[in-house]
């Protein structure tokens, strides 16, 4: 009948409990404590949705605004839309309810939401060990970008990382950008930088750009290689990469792949210019006096002169 309530209730602690004060359901439990309350006791407490039909799908739906029922308003920067949230137990109390738990993923609005404009992020909260304290660990902002406030591990999901930035080391990996679509295209730049002075900084150094190759042990060692392509007059198929020169802790190799033995060694012609006058010196025999010189041209019989 219109105006009347009905009220379901079990008697008993088991089955589904609506209590008319606070208007809420409660399933094995007579004091719900949100708007749906399912507690299991020895079993794994779920909810299932099930969809049929084609492109219909499943969903939890979670709305905000301010204001009221009656006078709905626009929800504003900051504001939670939507969130999943867990908690445990510490042995002597859960964390939390819903506002406080101990790992959040939070719909927020981005910006105050207006008739052309929803702006939203997300962002994902955990507890570190060792604390009680929640913190914010990454968020995807409303154009798209990601923030991570932690460490990031690529390719191994178990092991822990090191810097911020780790890849997982049990296999070759590859950091490169992808290839330009089309037919005319030419590649584009990647510019790798360390930081900057502080803007208002008076005659402050910028950071250091430090490239390094693997940690080796004992007798071990490990190079350093810069590669290019060579061009192909008229070819459309794709050029080899070729190895320009190489580095390791005794000096720098430039020609080729091959790690050096010398602070300098060179792989074919080595050009020295001054003042606009260039001097070649190439397959030229060694001079008796360059013994101990730390410029040689890579080669059993062919040496720099002095």
């Amino acid at each position: 009948m219109p105006g009347q309530r009905i009220h379901v209730r079990v008697l008993n602690t088991s089955g589904l409990w609506f209590d008319p004060v606070t208007h809420r359901l409660g399933h094995n439990t007579r004091n719900p404590g949100a708007s749906i309350d399912l507690i299991e006791d020895q079993a794994i407490a779920n909810v299932r949705l099930t969809s049929y039909g084609v492109s219909k799908g499943v969903s939890f739906n979670g709305q905000y605004a301010r204001g009221t029922l009656i006078s709905p308003s626009a929800s504003q920067s900051g504001d939670v839309l939507f969130q999943l949230a867990g908690c445990g137990h510490d042995g002597t109390t859960f964390c939390g309810f819903i506002g406080l738990p101990d790992v959040q993923m939070a719909l927020v609005a981005d910006a105050t939401w207006t008739t052309s404009s929803h702006p939203s992020r997300i962002e994902e909260y955990t507890t570190p060990s060792g604390s009680t304290t929640r913190a914010l660990a990454r968020t995807t902002g409303s154009d798209g970008s990601q923030k991570f406030l932690g460490h990031i591990m690529i390719d191994n999901a178990s092991a822990p990382p090191t810097n911020s930035v780790s890849i997982d080391g049990e296999s070759n990996r590859t950091i490169w950008m992808e290839r330009r679509t089309g037919t005319t295209n030419t590649g584009n730049n990647l510019t790798v930088q360390a930081g900057g002075a502080a803007a208002t900084g008076s005659n402050k150094a910028g950071g250091n750009l430090l490239l390094s190759s693997g940690t080796s042990t004992g007798s071990g060692t490990s190079n350093v290689q810069v590669q290019a392509f060579p061009g192909t007059a008229g070819a459309t198929s794709d050029n080899t990469v070729v190895t320009i020169a190489t580095f390791n802790s005794t000096g720098l190799r430039v020609g080729d792949a091959t790690a050096p033995t010398n602070p300098f060694e060179v792989d074919g012609k080595f050009i020295v210019s001054s003042s606009g006058v260039a001097t070649t010196y190439n397959n030229v025999a060694k001079d008796s006096n360059h013994n101990g010189m730390p410029f040689v041209v890579a080669s059993a019989t062919k040496g720099m002169p002095l």
